[in-house]
């Protein structure tokens, strides 16, 4: 995490355990930014609720600070790469990119469903 990195995350509307569960996942967090978070073990870690985890979580979420994916029945949080970033530098230029390309499709597939399925004119 660099220094613009961190004044951008205190910049936002999170609250203070918002914050510490984000640390958190930073500080568990392998190289490649994928965190397999147990959020009953966070939460006694943070001293909080799981539901206070999870509605963190969430929040987190909804900010794109964090994504979330499930496979066979795994539940696996990655940190966006331009909050936080554990690898190799070339591949963190991929990453970032990577992550403007899902939000740029993810914008044009809400603005396609509002327009009824059909492409900008």
């Amino acid at each position: 995490m660099n220094a613009q990195s961190l004044a951008r995350i205190t910049e936002m509307d999170l609250t203070a355990l918002e914050m510490r569960v984000l640390f958190h996942m930073i500080a568990e967090m392998p190289i490649g930014n994928i965190a397999l978070i147990d959020q009953a073990e966070s939460a006694k870690k943070l001293s909080v609720t799981r539901e206070s985890v999870n509605r963190a979580l969430g929040k987190l979420q909804k900010m794109e600070i964090i994504s979330k994916k499930i496979e066979k029945g795994v539940v696996w949080w990655k940190i966006n790469p331009e909050y936080a970033w554990k690898g190799k530098t070339g591949v963190l230029a991929q990453e970032i990119n990577a992550a403007h390309d899902k939000r740029a499709r993810d914008r044009r597939n809400a603005l396609r469903t509002i327009m009824g399925g059909k492409d900008e004119a």
